[in-house]
Formats: structure tokens, C-alpha cells, sequence
């Protein structure tokens, strides 16, 4: 289980590697809070390639 964690991962940051990205493990709690203010993370992070990993661990409140 650790290795494919570890792999994945390493692939992740691979993706990231070279260019102008942000890569955000959901599984830390310092990522998680860098989405409480989407249009501010967004905004602050305009033209960079978003690398999120476990994406699924983060709950939106999506006002209609």
C-alpha cells in the first residue's frame, strides 16, 4: 500500500516537474485550506497547470 502511494505521488509530481504548477495533496490539511476561498486560490494561481491529488477528500458548499 505505501509503495503505491509512493508512486503515485512521485508520478504526480512528475506531471507537475518542469513547469509553472502547483501540486496539492488533499490529504494535508495545509492544501485542503489553501480551497476555502476558491476564487482567491484560483486568482492568485491564474496560468498555472493545478495538480490536485485526492480532490475527492474536499467538500464544497455550492450555493444555487
Amino acid at each position: 500500500m505505501l509503495d503505491r502511494i509512493r508512486l503515485q505521488y512521485a508520478q504526480a509530481n512528475g506531471i507537475a516537474a518542469g513547469r509553472n504548477a502547483v501540486y496539492l495533496d488533499f490529504e494535508r490539511t495545509v492544501n485542503a485550506n489553501k480551497l476555502r476561498d476558491p476564487e482567491v486560490f484560483f486568482e492568485l494561481n491564474s496560468g498555472k497547470f493545478i495538480c490536485p491529488d485526492e480532490i475527492r477528500l474536499i467538500r464544497f458548499n455550492l450555493l444555487y
